[in-house]
């Protein structure tokens, strides 16, 4: 999943938009994230970024 913090143009109005991108690595998912914040979102600028894996569903992380 990555997260970011998006700041419209010449304001001080942030708004939160997170998605689940399947990627081969933490690079190529932030960098996909990008191009899809961007836009979807005309008129705003990307303050940061924060990557996080996430098992693949129906998974369990303690392999129970």
């Amino acid at each position: 999943m990555v997260s970011g913090i998006l700041r419209k143009d010449g304001s001080t109005e942030e708004q939160l938009y997170h998605v689940i991108v399947e990627a081969p690595t933490e690079k190529v998912a932030v960098d996909t994230y990008i191009a899809s914040a961007l836009a979807s979102h005309p008129g705003y600028k990307l303050v940061g970024t924060l990557a996080t894996p996430v098992p693949p569903a129906g998974s369990c992380e303690n392999n129970i």
